[in-house]
């Protein structure tokens, strides 16, 4: 077996036995600067995308459609960094996932990192006081809600700002801004009895009832509900069905990548080093990249963490969904990355 064709069989073999967790980025990003400066393994680190210590990831997995985060006219994101989803990471890293883009910007800390999506200016952008309070707490519990709400798995300010729940005060900017919002001090779990009637959250245990609070619904990426890393694959079953349903009867939502988040900070178990134990190599995004851009951009990538981190980068290329489409998927089978029209390709 070539070295080329052994490189092609580890990335789908990582992506059959567990998918593989992707960040997309664009080249010009200050992170891939900062990659390309890095010097030692220990000098690895994970782009905060979403807060001061979030970062979004999205699961590529052969029961989903090949949807990517695409920023900008949606051709701003061809690079992607891409890691098997092992156990390892999955247990290591992941502290919620989301159907769909769920703008955790806004929701880490019930603050706004990203404000020009965000209708409260006058938050802070990095913690509303939310995560400040619960990280200083101490305890177990305590401190595993404080990464909870730093990686964004907490409630939109949006939600809390603008929705009206049962028997739940609707918070104004002010108590929002001064820390005392009710809604922003907990997660929004899908699937949780102790989450039963809070924001949209507790019941939301099968795919049926996932679609009926959020399928054509507004604003179902910022308004919908997270799930916890033991559901995996509940909320895979879920994404599954929700791009199913929108094949035949679309929504118009834009951003269908699905979202994993992480959070990366302090006492967070070694996340950045668990993500490179299990790195697989750089992707092109054919459907949202530049060829002419992107490659130049990945192969200097590719030379620096070789050359100085000594790590193997094979370059591969493949045929995404383009945004906001389900052009390729075919939900009655497994996605195979080699086959046409994915076409996975190692870039020499």
């Amino acid at each position: 077996m070539s070295a080329a064709e052994r490189a092609l069989v580890r990335v789908t073999s990582a992506f059959q036995s567990h998918g593989l967790l992707t960040h997309s980025v664009g080249g010009g990003s200050r992170w891939m600067q900062d990659l390309m400066r890095t010097s030692s393994r220990h000098d690895f680190t994970v782009e905060r995308d979403c807060g001061e210590h979030c970062s979004a990831f999205t699961l590529l997995h052969p029961d989903l459609p090949l949807s990517v985060f695409a920023s900008g006219d949606g051709h701003d994101n061809g690079i992607g960094l891409a890691f098997e989803a092992s156990d390892e990471v999955w247990d290591t890293a992941v502290q919620c996932m989301s159907v769909l883009d769920s703008n955790s910007a806004n929701r880490a800390c019930c603050a706004c990192f990203e404000r020009q999506y965000c209708p409260l200016p006058s938050l802070n952008q990095r913690d509303s006081g939310y995560c400040h309070a619960a990280c200083s707490g101490g305890g177990a519990a305590e401190q595993l809600r404080c990464k909870q709400l730093a990686a964004g798995c907490g409630v939109n300010t949006m939600t809390a700002h603008w929705e009206r729940f049962p028997g739940q005060a609707q918070c104004s900017e002010q108590e929002i801004r001064d820390g005392r919002c009710r809604m922003c001090e907990r997660p929004q779990w899908c699937a949780d009895p102790g989450s039963a009637g809070f924001a949209f959250g507790g019941h939301a245990d099968t795919p049926e009832k996932w679609l009926e609070l959020f399928f054509h619904k507004p604003f179902p990426g910022t308004r919908q509900c997270k799930y916890k890393p033991s559901q995996k694959e509940a909320w895979i079953e879920t994404a599954r069905e929700y791009n199913r349903r929108r094949q035949t009867d679309t929504d118009n939502e834009p951003a269908l990548e699905n979202e994993v988040n992480l959070y990366v900070g302090p006492g967070d178990g070694g996340v950045e080093a668990a993500l490179a134990k299990h790195f697989v190599g750089l992707l092109f995004f054919r459907s949202t990249g530049q060829q002419a851009r992107d490659l130049g951009v990945l192969r200097r990538l590719r030379d620096h963490l070789s050359g100085s981190l000594g790590w193997q980068v094979p370059i591969y290329a493949v045929t995404n969904e383009p945004p906001g489409q389900l052009r390729h998927w075919n939900h009655a089978h497994k996605l195979d990355l080699r086959a046409p029209p994915y076409n996975l390709q190692l870039v020499s």
